[in-house]
């Protein structure tokens, strides 16, 4: 209960994908966080961040950033078992709900994980390096 209190009932909810929807099924994620959903509309493996600067594996370059319509009540929404986000920061929804979309995304090539990065990961046990090779191999970093 503790961190259903976090949620900002004034603030937006949203949804990231590579996909165009109209309706966002009832244990999909979603997030108060616009950077947030922007990250997750190019559908990435890895994602790491402070809460202001993130940098991701991608794999789709191209995403939309939607807004859920109507209000999120606290009855329409949980946590995230075994988020590794941020307190707060990442929700699955108990219902449907529709979309409006208010943003389409593009990677920012800054912000993808390089291979030295991803391989600095699986040294300190952060990542398996089966994982690692996997999103290399689709990147063709």
């Amino acid at each position: 209960m503790e961190k259903l209190n976090q949620i900002k009932s004034d603030k937006p909810w949203y949804h990231g994908s590579p996909k165009k929807l109209t309706k966002l099924r009832a244990g999909s994620t979603v997030t108060q966080q616009f950077e947030i959903a922007r990250i997750f509309s190019h559908k990435p493996t890895v994602v790491v961040g402070n809460g202001t600067k993130w940098k991701h594996t991608g794999p789709f370059t191209k995403g939309f950033v939607y807004r859920l319509v109507g209000p999120v009540g606290k009855k329409d929404i949980e946590i995230v078992p075994n988020s590794t986000m941020s307190p707060g920061d990442e929700w699955n929804i108990r219902r449907e709900f529709k979309l409006e979309l208010i943003a389409e995304t593009t990677v920012n090539p800054a912000e993808l994980l390089t291979k030295q990065e991803l391989k600095e990961m699986v040294k300190r046990g952060e990542i398996e390096k089966n994982i690692v090779d996997t999103i290399i191999q689709k990147q063709q970093y």
